[in-house]
């Protein structure tokens, strides 16, 4: 083989192996309680991804995390999984732990509590034989909500949220999507 032959090879194989490593589901868990009951939801691969733009705002530059987590434990009540929409109304890239305090709003929606990040929180619910639902299963809304960022770059973001119910449970929910 000759020296410029055994480059291409090389070339090749390195842009095979960034493929393969680009294509990668998503990982991750939502872990907690549930109406008194242990959870362990894995996260849907093929439906959990981050996005530079809205699929919905057409070419505005944003960041879109779409995390889904399917609810085998819920089935029998009619729930296939859970979700969340997260918008940032900016093209994020974050290197370092970033958190994201949200509070209950008065639309029993989840929001920033201080300051102008741009974060736009948008809870859902997937009906085993409907439509997906917005907003959350019982207990209802959260209390409060931590969405923690341990880095965002172009093609990554990992990450988690803990929702923290008046009840006193917790779900966190991890997240490593691409």
């Amino acid at each position: 083989m000759n020296p410029s032959s055994s480059r291409l090879a090389l070339v090749l194989s390195c842009c095979g192996a960034l493929a393969v490593g680009c294509d990668s589901p998503a990982n991750g868990s939502c872990q907690g309680t549930h109406l008194g009951q242990a959870v362990n939801w894995p996260i849907d691969g093929e439906r959990s991804s981050l996005e530079r733009t809205h699929p919905a705002l057409n070419d505005n530059k944003m960041t879109y995390l779409a995390l889904s987590y399917v609810t085998d434990s819920l089935l029998e009540k009619g729930v296939a999984s859970i979700g969340v929409g997260i918008t940032f109304n900016e093209e994020l890239v974050i290197r370092s732990p970033t958190a994201y305090e949200l509070v209950r709003g008065s639309e029993d929606e989840l929001v920033v509590g201080s300051g102008s990040s741009g974060l736009r929180w948008a809870a859902y619910y997937d009906p085993v034989d409907d439509l997906r639902m917005g907003g959350y299963l019982k207990p209802g809304t959260p209390m409060s909500a931590t969405l923690t960022l341990n880095h965002v770059v172009t093609s990554d973001a990992q990450g988690e949220f803990v929702y923290r119910f008046a009840d006193g449970s917790e779900w966190n929910c991890t997240f490593d999507v691409n």
